[in-house]
């Protein structure tokens, strides 16, 4: 479980990997700001051709957030 503390760690993390292209977040139960920090590199990193979220634990906020993320990344 990531947890609400990690998200403060997890977008500064993955920033210094600006060629990300597969994000998996499997098994996991994603914390509603863990799920913006998903949806903030979504938006930011244009590379990322695939999310892998099996077996998350994932509710209506946190798949908002994901997918809010997803559609700025238009």
């Amino acid at each position: 479980m990531l947890g609400d503390e990690s998200a403060d760690y997890l977008y500064p993390c993955l920033k210094l990997h600006e060629n990300l292209q597969i994000l998996k977040f499997n098994s996991l139960n994603l914390s509603l700001l863990d799920a913006k920090a998903i949806g903030k590199v979504l938006a930011d990193f244009k590379n990322i051709k695939e999310l892998s979220l099996e077996n998350c634990q994932l509710n209506q906020l946190t798949t908002k957030e994901i997918a809010d993320g997803l559609m700025r990344a238009k």
